[in-house]
């Protein structure tokens, strides 16, 4: 699987063949090479901590990102293995009683 990005709206993707247009807004999307990978890395762990820094909640956060209860289901049991059981599940309930709709 590569990593693509949309060149319109910023979202990146993970896709084993992509379409040519972002399914967010219809941009174009490139692939995205190793250091922009770090690069995108290092920028979402910068805006954790900053949102940390400020007081926002792990739930806030979640908002925030517009994470969908699908994508934390994959990060939950697997990316996301570093995190304390009480932050998991101060995620699972916010998607519990919030559902999707962020």
């Amino acid at each position: 699987m590569r990593k693509y990005i949309c060149t319109i709206c910023n979202t990146d993707f993970d896709m084993t063949t992509p379409d040519d247009t972002c399914p967010n807004c219809g941009g174009r999307l490139e692939k995205v090479g190793k250091a922009r990978t770090e690069l995108i890395k290092a920028e979402q762990q910068l805006f954790g901590f900053v949102a940390s820094s400020k007081g926002d909640s792990i739930v806030d956060l979640v908002s925030a990102m517009k994470l969908t209860q699908e994508e934390w289901n994959k990060l939950r049991d697997g990316d996301a293995s570093y995190m304390p059981d009480g932050l998991k599940q101060l995620v699972d309930e916010y998607f519990t009683t919030k559902g999707e709709d962020i």
